[in-house]
């Protein structure tokens, strides 16, 4: 059946693409009906979406500790796993500060024209209001959240950075043990892993179903009006 479709629309981001095109002019169409059909659709389409996304983050924290454990398992020398840090780190840093750097230079000029606050738009005035100010965490804040006092706990707040640094440690860890206790270990980890490919492969083919959802909403709502500013940002 792939082979009887056109070449672009068996690329997830072509359909995703299209989805998320048909979704929104979907949307437009059905905004402003006082209809209860409309509203029932817009509704129970934001609803698949919102479903869509919840699936991808269900299945995106066991993936990634699964795959961290079984590539620490894989490494014959676990010096490589800290070059390998100090390497991610370097770069990690170095993209931060590049991006910095461009972004002081190029978004102001790009953004001045822009007279509609886009994320007071998207979000909702009432939702912004309700939400708390962000502060930045100072240094000794952001080294303490690096360990998780509950690793359980960073998972299911989706704290991806802390979970990574158990997640390493416990790897690592596993490692020192004897060869017996290992194998079922990260036998059952391997196990895991394939498991969760197998599902975000599946959630992932409901990709052009979950973006239209989200789609039909953003245009059933603000539609139009932030077109410009939006294409503009």
């Amino acid at each position: 059946r792939d082979r009887a479709l056109p070449r672009a629309l068996r690329s997830p981001f072509a359909t995703g693409l299209a989805a998320l095109a048909v979704g929104f002019g979907v949307g437009l169409a059905l905004a402003g009906s006082r209809a209860p059909a409309a509203a029932g659709f817009v509704e129970w389409s934001g609803l698949l979406g919102q479903l869509w996304v919840n699936a991808l983050r269900m299945a995106l924290v066991p993936l990634v500790v699964a795959l961290l454990v079984t590539s620490v398992a894989g490494m014959d020398d676990l010096r490589a796993l800290g070059r390998l840090g100090a390497r991610t780190l370097g770069l990690f840093l170095a993209l931060l500060v590049g991006t910095a750097v461009v972004s002081a230079l190029v978004a102001p000029p790009l953004l001045a024209g822009t007279a509609v606050d886009v994320g007071k738009e998207l979000l909702g005035a009432h939702a912004l209001g309700e939400a708390p100010a962000a502060t930045l965490p100072s240094l000794q804040g952001f080294l303490l959240g690096l360990i998780p006092v509950s690793p359980l706990k960073a998972a299911v707040e989706g704290a991806m950075l802390p979970l990574i640094v158990f997640t390493l440690l416990f790897a690592w860890a596993a490692t020192r043990l004897p060869k017996d206790v290992q194998a079922p270990l990260f036998g059952f980890f391997r196990g895991v892993r394939e498991a969760m490919l197998v599902l975000m492969r599946g959630v992932l083919l409901f990709t052009p179903l979950g973006v239209f959802g989200l789609s039909v909403g953003l245009g059933a709502g603000p539609g139009l009006s932030l077109a410009g500013p939006v294409g503009r940002y």
